[in-house]
């Protein structure tokens, strides 16, 4: 993750009701949510809730966004050697939350990036202050975004996990890891490139490279160890076609009629 020194992070637990609180700048804020807004339904997309899972679990806050045929999580670490704050924190109860994402489009639209946020979740959904000066005593503004639910936006950790098993015995084998894992690892898949662009934010700040790993019907994305993904090919049909065959047999044309007339 990109150099988190400028944040503080607190963290308070009651018996009831378990409450993060986090102190940023507001670019902070916005990479924290950038990886995962364009993996949310846009119009016309199947019907999936237009919202934003958000999880606490432990140390790590996850960020999870779908339309059905992209996946993005984001993972944000808030303790240890990249964390956001110091390592000594006390860590939050567990809980999960999905908030609409209208509201919190609105928010961090209206957010500066170098004004101070204080955002707070809890199971009640988002609270948000924010300063333009950061020695003001009170908030210019604030923000309250109740949840859509209390519970998980989706099981990803269920259709992540068995395709990252492959992938990680993949990478291991002898072979090197390149070598195809599965038995249909050379059969053709097409994406759509609009969905590819999506996990253009996917390295929020860092310089780690976006990786694809072909797992059966699904593209696995991963990116650091900050950031998880998916898509969903399109299903081949006439309109696709053979564009690798195609390819070569240009390409060849081109070389040997190159070759006729040196």
């Amino acid at each position: 993750m990109s150099d988190h020194s400028s944040i503080e992070w607190t963290a308070m637990t009651s018996p009831t009701k378990p409450r993060l609180h986090l102190t940023y700048s507001g670019a902070m804020l916005r990479q924290m949510f950038a990886p995962v807004l364009p993996h949310l339904p846009t119009r016309g997309t199947r019907n999936i809730p237009d919202a934003i899972g958000i999880e606490v679990c432990g140390d790590e806050l996850y960020l999870i966004a779908t339309c059905g045929y992209t996946l993005g999580v984001h993972r944000w670490t808030l303790t240890g050697p990249d964390a956001v704050g110091p390592a000594d924190r006390f860590a939050p109860g567990d809980f999960a939350i999905t908030v609409p994402t209208a509201p919190v489009r609105s928010m961090l639209r209206l957010i500066g990036v170098r004004h101070t946020v204080a955002l707070t979740i809890t199971p009640d959904g988002l609270h948000l202050e924010h300063r333009r000066d950061k020695f003001s005593p009170h908030p210019d503004a604030t923000y309250d975004v109740g949840p859509a639910t209390r519970e998980p936006l989706m099981d990803w950790r269920g259709l992540l996990l068995p395709r990252l098993a492959e992938a990680s015995s993949g990478d291991s084998s002898p072979e090197g890891p390149d070598a195809p894992p599965l038995a249909d690892a050379d059969v053709p898949i097409w994406i759509d490139p609009r969905l590819l662009a999506r996990f253009a934010g996917a390295p929020s700040g860092t310089r780690n490279p976006v990786r694809f790993h072909r797992r059966h019907r699904m593209l696995l994305v991963t990116c650091g160890d900050h950031f998880i993904g998916a898509i969903a090919p399109v299903l081949a049909s006439h309109r696709c076609g053979d564009s690798a065959s195609e390819w070569h047999a240009r390409l060849a044309r081109h070389r040997q009629s190159g070759l006729a007339a040196a």
